[in-house]
């Protein structure tokens, strides 16, 4: 048997497929327009999308193709531990005593105990990851609806293209909340499952007061978005829109920057190159109001030199902010692929555990000998 290689070099060329897909879906969006300009529309494009559409098509169509397979390659991991497996939470509890010693917290803990505190966490992290895809997957497949019915039913009675814009709008900036609600939970189950839940932990109590307002700011992001359905006025919309984007940007940009945070550990052994990746991409988060900004070029301002420019600009701008969140979902993937191969993430999570059991005693200890040696 082949032993598992801990260099992620070497593992990540066994993930060749993946990185290639999400390079594949990240760089085709952008080649649509010079290519439709340069040999104009496929006829059998031409069919299915207008040219203002086209890209838009392509792009979610990408989005969803890799959110698919990113979501299969999640799903297909063996990670989650059996709980009545008492062979291994016996085994669990002989590495804790051999490596820790009989009277280490973790191993005073019990076996049962330990190994169950140990299979939830990594439950809990599993299907958060889970959700976290399955909205990804939802958000492309709702854009891809919303787009198919702006550009063939346009013209048909009940909804005109702003109402289509202000539904879309709302329905993206729910999805987005949600998923940074995941990545707060998965940030709390992390920590969490590294803590003892029968000891008081003041900064747990601080921790868990900061998630509550970041929720409540999520449910006053919703409830300003459902009144801006009503607002009359295209331009209102757009300024009350952009406000909310800007703090549902912030709320998707901390929840993901918490969460790398927790990951950028050396017990994960995860490269520094892919942590900053990671960190680049939750602040990419910020730039999620591009796209009204965008739309508000586009439809609202007088078409003059500078206008045009503007667009332009603000276009490319656009279009480089996908792109580098395609590299930023591949890096999320793979760090995530990373972390549930070989025991990983019970090995963090075993380890950190009695690091943060002892931590308390271990700094009055140093703090004693120190003190003593000056």
């Amino acid at each position: 048997m082949k032993p598992v290689s801990n260099e992620f070099g070497e593992w990540i060329k066994g993930q060749r497929f993946t990185v290639f897909l999400a390079i594949f879906c990240a760089i085709l969006p952008l080649l649509i327009n010079p290519f439709v300009r340069l040999l104009g529309t496929p006829h059998f494009l031409s069919i299915i999308a207008k040219d203002d559409y086209l890209g838009m098509y392509i792009y979610d169509i990408c989005n969803i193709m890799f959110i698919v397979a990113g979501l299969l390659v999640v799903t297909s991991s063996n990670f989650l531990l059996n709980s009545k497996d008492y062979d291994k939470a016996e085994r669990l509890t002989r590495y804790v005593q051999d490596k820790f010693g009989s009277g280490s917290s973790l191993y005073l803990e019990g076996r049962e105990a330990l190994y169950q505190r140990m299979s939830k966490g990594c439950k809990q992290f599993y299907y958060s990851w889970v959700v976290v895809w399955i909205v990804w997957l939802i958000l492309y497949i709702g854009k891809l609806i919303f787009i198919i019915r702006m550009d063939h039913f346009s013209y048909s009675p009940g909804l005109n293209s702003i109402d289509l814009y202000k539904i879309q709008g709302l329905f993206e900036n729910i999805c987005n909340l949600i998923n940074s609600g995941a990545f707060f939970f998965i940030y709390l189950v992390i920590t969490i499952s590294t803590v003892k839940q029968a000891v008081p932990n003041h900064s747990l109590k601080e921790m868990h007061r900061y998630i509550i307002i970041l929720l409540f700011l999520g449910l006053v992001c919703i409830l300003f978005d459902f009144n801006a359905l009503f607002v009359d006025g295209s331009k209102s919309y757009y300024l009350w829109e952009l406000v909310i984007q800007l703090i549902i940007s912030l709320i998707a940009s901390i929840s993901m920057i918490a969460v790398v945070g927790r990951l950028n550990s050396s017990f994960m052994d995860i490269p520094q190159w892919m942590i900053l990746s990671l960190y680049l991409y939750a602040a990419l988060q910020m730039f999620y109001p591009l796209g009204l900004l965008n739309q508000y070029v586009s439809n609202e301002m007088v078409d003059d030199s500078s206008v045009v420019a503007l667009q332009s600009a603000l276009d490319i701008i656009y279009k480089g902010f996908y792109f580098c969140a395609f590299l930023g979902k591949i890096c999320m993937l793979l760090t995530i692929k990373w972390i549930m191969s070989n025991n990983r993430f019970l090995f963090y999570s075993t380890h950190i555990a009695q690091v943060l059991a002892e931590s308390e005693d271990m700094m009055k200890e140093f703090n004693r000998y120190y003190e003593r040696s000056r």
